[in-house]
């Protein structure tokens, strides 16, 4: 029961916490390296919805990930926080990737980024331990 009467089960709350962290945040454990060794972030944004901002975090045994976004004038704004000794496999949404910077900087010339390959959805960038704010198009 909702209100605690009957039931002291509480699974059916812990699962909206991970949809908040994995769905709307991005930030997603690698199948191929448990422990948040390295890590996805691939952030949940979509396009014209009411949705237009997430913060969250997760403490991972290696530190804090952060992944923070919002959307103003049609344009992304991510923030976020790879910890020490972690690599992160980044799902940037935006259909112009020439478009994208990291802190005022195209990515190409950015430290601790490596761009991998872009989809019709996404750039795909590899990135280093350290603190990032992204912008890119929608």
């Amino acid at each position: 029961a909702w209100d605690g009467s009957n039931s002291r089960l509480h699974s059916s709350y812990l699962h909206i916490g991970a949809w908040f962290i994995e769905g709307l945040a991005g930030i997603k454990p690698d199948p191929n390296s448990p422990g948040y060794k390295h890590f996805l972030i691939k952030p949940g944004v979509i396009r014209n919805q009411p949705l237009d901002w997430v913060k969250a975090r997760l403490e991972s045994p290696y530190g804090t990930i952060r992944s923070e976004w919002q959307i103003l004038n049609g344009k992304l704004k991510l923030m976020v926080s790879v910890p020490p000794n972690t690599t992160a496999t980044l799902y940037l949404p935006t259909k112009d990737p020439k478009s994208i910077k990291e802190g005022n900087v195209p990515i190409a010339r950015a430290n601790g980024i490596k761009h991998l390959r872009d989809t019709k959805e996404h750039s795909i960038l590899e990135i280093q331990p350290g603190h990032y704010n992204f912008e890119a198009a929608l």
